[in-house]
């Protein structure tokens, strides 16, 4: 294919690389091949793509972002990074809120203040998919960690196992959008914050599923 359409060295390793990326089945596997098709496309674009995947690579990206909705000023990195669970370093902090303000997610002003912005983030096609992946397994594992550190006054941790129909299970998975949704604007109506929570909602197979019936 690559001699077909007569792609120069760099387009065929770009091609081949992004045919390897699309193949992979692991997390660490793609991350590798991202990473190198990053490496290869122009400074402008490697640079916006390289922000984004950063963003999404760290947990504590995001929780520093709403953490700054509760202290509302950077004047302290140490005292910053301290406050988060489990605490990150201050080197950890400055970072997280450079990139935020690289990426328009917060804005200083002259006084220090700290403002947080309408902006969003997309992940593009291509980024899109292992980004998310790498956040939520990052969620997933602060969540797993959170039943020995934190105390169940300040968690809600639940299990349920069930079996179920295809149609039942699909309109399952929209019911749990819907109540995200609803704890989405519960927390846009809600005045004032005094901490930062991360709520994970999951369903997935304990079983083999016939790929056939899937919704």
């Amino acid at each position: 294919f690559i001699r077909f359409l007569r792609l120069d060295k760099t387009e065929a390793t770009y091609f081949s690389l992004l045919v390897r990326f699309g193949k992979a089945r692991r997390l660490d596997q793609s991350r590798l091949y991202f990473e190198k098709l990053v490496n290869l496309r122009e400074p402008m674009v490697k640079s916006l793509d390289a922000d984004r995947f950063e963003y999404f690579s760290k947990w504590y990206y995001s929780a520093v972002r709403e953490l700054l909705n509760v202290t509302r000023k950077v004047d302290d990195y140490e005292a910053l990074g301290a406050r988060l669970v489990p605490p990150i370093s201050a080197h950890e902090a400055r970072q997280a809120v450079l990139l935020l303000e690289k990426l328009g997610l917060i804005v200083r002003s002259a006084d220090g203040a700290v403002a947080l912005t309408d902006s969003f983030i997309s992940t593009g096609e291509i980024l899109g998919s292992i980004a998310i992946r790498t956040f939520q397994q990052e969620m997933m594992r602060l969540a797993i960690e959170s039943v020995d550190r934190v105390p169940p006054r300040l968690r809600e941790t639940s299990s349920l196992t069930i079996s179920t129909t295809p149609s039942t299970f699909a309109a399952m998975k929209d019911r749990l959008r819907e109540v995200r949704r609803e704890l989405m604007e519960m927390a846009r109506a809600d005045e004032g914050a005094a901490g930062v929570f991360q709520i994970n909602l999951q369903m997935f197979p304990l079983s083999r599923v016939d790929e056939e019936v899937q919704p």
